[in-house]
């Protein structure tokens, strides 16, 4: 598994970090497709794709050139400017909604709680759900929004 990718604290504009988010928010619809819950959304689970693991590529220098978006040197696609696939890692919580075996029905019962604090679920009474994972999403936009001030992992001093 060698794919480069930086944290999702880590963009040069919210039209990056969005992007990225939806990318990751499709990720974790296709796991949940394929039967699994991730039970662990977190600024440290999100990722960004980098397309060359160098300094170059993980601090885009983004700019425009003419009215034509540009990337070091690259032309890019209008659309696409400045964009970057989003992902999801580190399944270690996951839970396999397709295994109806009574081993993994008692595993579900006592899972109290999903995610990474401050990003988990409120919901305690229930099973993890896909619902569940979609709340900590919602808690992840909105933590960094408030508490990143600029691109490249700036974090507001509280």
């Amino acid at each position: 598994f060698k794919t480069n990718a930086v944290r999702c604290t880590w963009f040069s504009c919210r039209r990056e970090f969005f992007s990225g988010l939806i990318g990751a928010l499709k990720g974790h619809l296709n796991a949940w497709l394929h039967g699994l819950v991730h039970c662990d959304t977190s600024d440290s689970n999100t990722w960004f794709w980098v397309p060359i693991a160098d300094k170059d590529h993980a601090v885009p220098n983004w700019y425009i050139d003419e009215g034509v978006p540009k990337f070091y040197g690259e032309t890019v696609e209008s659309e696409w400017f400045p964009m970057r696939p989003g992902m999801i890692g580190d399944f270690g919580l996951a839970l396999d909604s397709l295994d109806d075996s009574e081993g993994a029905s008692e595993v579900k019962k006592r899972w109290t709680t999903t995610g990474t604090f401050p990003y988990s679920s409120v919901d305690e009474e229930h099973p993890p759900n896909i619902c569940h994972d979609l709340e900590s999403f919602i808690f992840l936009a909105f933590m960094l929004r408030t508490n990143v001030t600029g691109p490249y992992h700036q974090l507001q001093d509280w």
